[in-house]
């Protein structure tokens, strides 16, 4: 916010033993308005005041009320101990005082003061004091006036918040002007705001915003007229639809556009009748109207309108809209003269093609760059030797354009020949050329603007390999041999050599390169470019990037106004260049002070704690951005301007000006999958409790799984979870942050099971570098089946006795089971190498995690050990994506198992496309029970065996894992598709395994024989990056189906969204 206020300097002499003086008043005015002026700078017509050029003895910075900034601020001054005073630099110390702290006013005081003189002993001098005013901080702003839009939109136009800084005296008017001018644009011309400011406390005010909006200024009738309305007829509005479809198809000159399509065009614009009248609106509708109608072929049309008297029973006056049309644009392709017609685009994109955008003349020189563009658009889809004639004519209500087009066959880049290539290897001049035009040789597409920009990428080439006279020039065309039918000579591409020659010249070395270089810290660089260049082909593009290196070592260093001069002499007769570099190196910067600016709730050692630089060390540009960058990734601020200021040769301040967000975030998602229903997400953060930048996050889930077969929600088997998390960077040290997660209560259903949850864990996350993370915390639930299939359990599970069952699963069923109670220590460790977080498409994903029941709280001990990596490569426009993982665990003692919650499971569309969710590994047959289950379980056991059947398969999990799975995507951009950059559309095998450790622990599938080695699914489908959250739906194939379990061959799996 600014202040507005001018800059009060006063200079006065405050001591009794000289006479006063005072600024002359052309220096008053310069201090107030131009606050940048040179050190030093005076008028020298004026009589200098005595004390300019007295030696400074004392500086300070004094506020009313003790309303200093908590900044330290007095290092920015440029008036310092021991130093001569003049004017400039207290110019520029104002002028650094408000953009540093945003006070309402500067004014500065000088009297006579003792001071130290350069041999140490007292001299007479002046001390300098600087007093400011700080600003009023709003603390609420209230709004009074009749409800509506008129009030909100006043408020949202006053553009001040709790916590900003205020200047009453100017912003208040300034605010109430706002208000009126937004009510103004909105409508309401008539209205009234007033702002008042109410002292709250000391520099506290409270703002009240006065609304009188009065009466909206409202359009009356609207009337249409104009040359080119009513001339409209079922045969006009047919070409009219024709000539946008079809090439076929041209539009009518004599005819023109309906008063109500026009009116059509205005309402959407907003100018309609009743509706209120807004600054620029009927403009903003006329212009869009004007577009349409050039679309449409009338280039030189004018639109306007003017107010006219109400009509009869109406207050508000009518408005006129005159159309002038002018002569339309009529394209037509001359059939009978062309050949193949349909590689052109329809006729309304024709014109576009053709460069008609509006207001053009179709006189002799738009024809001729109407020619030249048709046949760039012919050239770059492959027809090179297209042939294009445009004539025009004049008819009644327009001018007809007409084309005879004969495109030509279509050229296919078979190859590229080069001949006279002996420096670079023909092939690599073949692919030069192809990547110098990626969108047309690239392509496969033979285009002679392609072919061009090749033969200038390979001259370059050849320049940077010392051949500075180097010419590659095209030859010509040359169909591939090779039998075709005459019949489709004519409609199938040609295969095409392009040929090239090349002019390679003579070779130019770099026979000396001399660095100038006084303090010898770039020197292993220069040692190492003379090593490498000198005595090879010279190369400019070498000496620039070694002049850019010796500037950014120096500059990594400190010295940030490090600079470089080049000289090349160059010896056409003997072919030798020597080269010379001036290094200037200039001074180290060092970092003198931090000032840190528009930080209201957000407490200043939290900003200054995450910059990469400490006072008093070398500045550097990457320290700078890595500071910014830190900043950013605390996720409290929107904007991070990071400025250097001062001009001493050897140091600068550093301001940091932040744009803070608001503390309270709320986020919503959901998910939609085929085999796990419907799931809602909300949470709401606050993310800068006690201005620490700590935050708390609450959140909430919702879902519902399917009913039976059928895509019908069970609503009567919900599924929940309420949890909090609690995060506290910087503790206990840098790179660390305290995480404390409470689990209020969790809801889960599983095919087999379905439990709760309630508990919570306290943990250390690290961050060791730029790519590793880990994560130790102590986990505690407390768990409680509420329902299950007796067929998912296993001998040895801890659940057994509390669902009233013996070690062997023998005995009856008791749900809901009593609670459990688990907790121990676990490890994740994370090493992300991605090159993106969202879209990788190099890199790779590691990931380590272990779990302990200590047995200290848990009524079992057990293990459990989780490995993944996933990989990321490029080979070309695919991406190759590969993701293997590895899990086991154990519990203690022989015959036991893990808890059903808590084995591995694989099978669905997160895991092994192709099959049932959680289907894969050992299970159990057992008698069909009838517990009353939820309906979300029925679909897992219906699914696995016959309604008549007296028993049914179970999925038991297993204590160890193994899953493997390479991916193929290609992305719809790579084929062409432009505007299809976010889908991609992908191929996939899933190869994985679930297993049991113990050989004592046995399932059905086991003795039967019906357990494999590994399974395996394959498959395609698409994936599509929405504003929601990725959808991907895709199609797995079971190639080798187990009969008894009635797996499916084909099973498809759909996703959309997540939080």
């Amino acid at each position: 916010m600014g202040t507005g206020l001018a800059v009060g300097v006063l200079l006065g002499l405050l001591g009794t033993v000289h006479a006063q003086d005072v600024l002359p008043e052309s220096v008053r005015t310069d201090a107030a308005e131009r606050l940048t002026e040179g050190r030093g700078r005076r008028d020298p017509r004026a009589e200098l005041p005595w004390y300019v050029g007295q030696t400074v003895g004392l500086v300070s910075l004094v506020a009313a009320d003790g309303g200093l900034p908590p900044e330290y601020l007095q290092p920015l001054l440029r008036v310092r101990l021991g130093e001569p005073l003049n004017l400039g630099d207290i110019r520029e110390d104002i002028a650094l005082l408000y953009r540093a702290a945003s006070f309402a006013a500067v004014e500065a005081e000088v009297e006579s003061w003792p001071a130290i003189g350069p041999d140490g002993e007292p001299v007479p001098g002046v001390h300098v004091r600087y007093r400011v005013v700080p600003p009023a901080t709003v603390t609420r702003v209230d709004v009074e006036g009749p409800p509506g839009p008129a009030r909100r939109l006043a408020q949202r136009s006053l553009g001040v918040h709790r916590e900003d800084p205020v200047f009453p005296e100017d912003d208040l008017p300034r605010m109430a002007a706002q208000a009126r001018g937004a009510l103004a644009d909105a409508g309401w011309v008539d209205a009234q705001a007033r702002v008042v400011a109410e002292s709250s406390g000391q520099r506290e005010v409270a703002l009240t915003l006065t609304v009188d909006p009065g009466v909206a200024r409202r359009y009356g009738e609207i009337n249409v007229v104009g040359d080119i309305t009513g001339q409209t007829s079922f045969g006009c509005r047919a070409a009219d639809i024709g000539a946008r479809l079809s090439r076929r198809v041209a539009r009518r000159p004599d005819c023109g556009v309906s008063e109500r399509r026009i009116r059509r065009w205005l309402r959407r614009g907003g100018v309609k009748p009743g509706s209120r009248v807004e600054l620029g609106q009927m403009e903003d509708a006329l212009v869009e109207v004007r577009r349409k109608l050039v679309r449409r072929g009338w280039l030189q049309s004018r639109i306007g309108f003017h107010v006219g008297a109400p009509a009869e029973g109406e207050s508000e006056p009518s408005r006129t809209v005159n159309v002038e049309g002018g002569p339309r644009l009529v394209l037509e392709v001359d059939r009978a003269r062309s050949f193949r017609e349909r590689v052109l685009p329809t006729a309304g994109q024709l014109q576009e093609v053709l460069g008609f955008y509006g207001g053009e003349r179709v006189d002799d020189l738009a024809i001729e760059d109407a020619t030249t563009r048709l046949e760039s658009w012919l050239d770059a889809r492959g027809f090179v030797a297209a042939s294009v004639e445009l004539d025009a004519r004049k008819v009644d209500g327009g001018n007809i354009v007409r084309a005879v087009v004969d495109p030509g066959r279509k050229h296919r880049l078979s190859r590229i020949d080069v001949e006279g290539a002996h420096t670079l290897a023909p092939s690599f001049v073949a692919g030069a050329i192809r990547e110098a035009a990626l969108e047309t040789l690239g392509e496969g597409r033979v285009s002679r603007d392609g072919i061009d920009k090749g033969l200038d990428a390979v001259e370059g080439v050849y320049r940077g390999h010392g051949h500075l006279d180097a010419h590659v020039t095209f030859v010509g065309l040359k169909p591939r041999a090779g039998f075709e039918p005459w019949l489709l000579r004519r409609r199938r591409p040609v295969r095409t050599v392009v040929q090239v020659q090349v002019e390679e010249g003579p070779r130019t070395d770099l026979v000396a390169l001399e660095v100038v270089d006084p303090t010898r810290e770039a020197e292993s660089i220069i040692l190492e470019a003379h090593g490498r260049m000198v005595g090879e082909a010279y190369n400019p593009g070498s000496l620039d990037q070694l002049e850019r290196a010796i500037v950014g070592h120096y500059q990594s260093l400190g010295y940030l106004n490090a600079d470089t001069e080049l000289e090349v002499r160059v010896d056409d007769d003997r072919g030798e260049a020597q080269a010379r570099i001036v290094v200037r190196s200039g001074a180290q910067v060092r970092l003198r002070s931090v000032v840190v600016r528009g930080n209201r709730r957000v407490r200043r050692r939290i900003i200054t704690r995450e910059l990469a630089l400490e006072i008093g060390e070398p500045i550097t540009p990457l320290a700078i951005a890595d500071s910014r960058s830190a900043l950013y990734e605390l996720g409290l601020f929107r904007v991070v301007s990071p400025e250097l200021v001062g001009d001493d040769d050897r140091t600068r301040d550093l301001i940091i000006q932040v744009d803070e967000r608001r503390n309270i975030l709320l986020e919503g998602g959901g998910r939609v999958a085929t085999d796990q229903g419907v799931l809602a997400t909300a949470r709401a953060t606050h993310r800068n409790i006690g201005g620490l930048g700590h935050n708390l996050s609450l959140t909430g889930q919702l879902g519902y799984g399917w009913l039976g077969d059928e895509w019908v929600v069970d609503t009567q088997a919900p599924v929940w979870r309420v949890a909090s998390r609690y995060a506290a960077p910087w503790v206990p040290g840098q790179g660390h942050e305290l995480i404390i997660e409470g689990l209020l209560r969790e809801v889960a259903q599983e095919p087999t099971f379905r439990i709760q949850r309630s508990g919570g864990r306290v943990g250390i996350r690290s961050k060791l570098g730029d790519h590793v993370e880990t994560f130790i915390d102590y986990n505690a639930q407390v768990r409680q089946l509420e329902s299950l299939d007796p067929g998912a359990l296993l001998p040895g599970d801890p659940w057994l006795p509390l669902l009233g069952l013996e070690g062997d699963t023998s005995g009856e069923l008791v749900v809901p089971s009593e609670n459990r109670l688990q907790a121990g220590p676990e490890l994740l460790i994370l090493v992300d190498g991605r090159n993106d977080r969202f879209n990788p498409t190099q890199g790779a994903y590691f990931s380590v995690q272990g779990q302990l029941a200590d047995g200290l709280w848990s009524d079992m001990v057990a293990i459990r050990g989780d490995v993944r990596l996933e990989t990321f490569l490029g080979v070309g426009p695919v991406i190759v994506n590969w993701f293997g993982r590895a899990a086991g665990g154990r519990a203690a003692g022989t015959g036991n198992t893990l808890p059903i919650e808590d084995r591995f499971y694989l099978g669905g569309a997160g895991s092994m496309r192709g099959f049932q969710l959680n289907s894969v590994g050992p299970a159990n047959f057992a008698a069909r029970p009838d517990l009353g289950m939820p309906g979300a379980i029925e679909p897992a056991l219906e699914g696995a065996a016959l309604r008549d059947s007296p028993g049914h398969w179970v999925w038991t999990g297993g204590d160890s894992l193994f899953q493997t799975t390479l991916e193929l995507r290609l992305p719809l951009s790579a084929v062409g598709l432009q505007d299809w950059d976010t889908t991609n559309v992908f191929v996939f095998t899933d190869v994985g395994q679930v297993g049991l450790l113990d050989a004592a622990v046995t399932t059905t599938s086991s003795t039967l024989g019906l357990d494999r080695p590994y399974r395996y699914g394959v498959g395609a489908g698409v994936r599509v990056a929405t504003p929601i959250g990725p959808a991907a739906i895709a199609i797995g194939v079971n190639p080798e189906p187990v009969k008894q379990w009635d797996e499916p061959t084909f099973l498809p799996h759909l996703t959309l969204g997540e939080l």
